[in-house]
């Protein structure tokens, strides 16, 4: 994590790994996923991928061990998939370690004993029939992986502002537990803690579907949503690494201007393309930066530069507000 840390580049943490079985071993990952939420609140330009790290096909209570695992705070910056998904994917098989057994046999044949790659050599045909019957042993993972490549293919085709629900996963049979609307309610809305867990559903004709875009935080009006709270993730970003070329510009109007410019013009373009709401850009965002609007007098001999960006992300004309802090290198 502390090496993570110091890595600019990434926009999401999964852990793949296969998870317990039981309820014995809950805590490691519960200090592990904790810890990762605090880093992504830290550096604020991430999000973290949770896979149910307790899985026992119980609805009620894997949602329940998750639930109560994550500690109040940081949960807008982290989001969880349900259930796990079988997958067409097949095991890697050594044939040269792989031997053959004739188990619950009274005789043995002439393949006991050996290796697959030896009975490859001596008998192709059954060596095609057992090569047959492995593929047909799938693997079954947790969907972390799988979400993060919607993500992924989502943000490269349509936007990091589109919502994940609806998309298709591929490679998949199926999921693991088949959740009715009822159950993939109670996952989505958590009347006691607001904690959100994202259904995994498939559909008739449709395939396999993520069927939610939640962050873990169901009671935060404005960041409920995985897109929306990536989106000013995205934004922010891009205009913290864009304003670093004015670094060195004094602190005063002038400066302010140029940066208020580039931002409305980069905002600006993403509203053409749909990413906020609002029938004109004053609808769908707004840039704030001066003397006794959003910086003090203190601020500008500091060398502290603060913008405020409203966006519409929701409905027009009401404002998400972001404040960033720019540091100059002199005032």
């Amino acid at each position: 994590m502390e090496a993570l840390s110091k890595i600019d580049e990434p926009t999401m943490i999964i852990f793949t790994d296969r998870h317990a079985a039981s309820t014995e071993f809950t805590s490691g990952y519960s200090n592990l996923y904790n810890a990762t939420l605090a880093l992504c609140a830290a550096l604020k330009d991430r999000i973290a991928i949770f896979d149910p790290w307790v899985f026992t096909g119980n609805l009620q209570q894997d949602a329940s061990a998750i639930r109560k695992e994550f500690e109040n705070v940081n949960l807008k910056y982290g989001a969880v998939y349900y259930p796990w998904l079988s997958t067409t994917l097949n095991y890697f098989v050594d044939e040269a370690k792989v031997i053959i057994s004739d188990v619950g046999k009274q005789r043995s044949g002439v393949p006991n004993g050996k290796t697959l790659l030896e009975v490859k050599a001596l008998n192709m045909e059954l060596y095609n029939r057992i090569k047959t019957e492995l593929t047909k042993i799938t693997i079954d993972v947790p969907p972390s992986a799988a979400v993060a490549g919607v993500i992924a293919s989502t943000d490269k085709n349509s936007g990091v502002w589109k919502t994940l629900a609806g998309n298709k996963f591929w490679c998949v049979i199926k999921p693991t537990v088949a959740l009715l609307s009822a159950e993939a309610a109670y996952l989505n809305v958590d009347s006691a803690e607001g904690k959100s867990i994202n259904p995994i559903r498939e559909f008739t004709g449709k395939g396999t579907l993520v069927w939610g875009s939640r962050t873990l935080a169901g009671n935060d009006n404005e960041s409920r949503y995985l897109q929306i709270r990536r989106f000013f993730i995205f934004v922010e970003e891009s205009i913290l690494k864009a304003a670093q070329q004015f670094v060195f510009e004094p602190n005063d109007a002038g400066t302010w201007i140029k940066i208020k410019a580039m931002c409305e013009h980069f905002l600006t373009e993403l509203w053409r393309q749909g990413a906020m709401q609002g029938a004109k850009p004053e609808q769908a965002f707004y840039v704030g930066v001066g003397l006794n609007s959003t910086m003090t007098s203190l601020d500008v001999l500091e060398g502290r530069l603060i913008l405020e960006i409203g966006i519409a992300a929701v409905r027009p004309a009401e404002f998400i507000i972001s404040r960033l802090q720019i540091k100059m290198a002199s005032s």
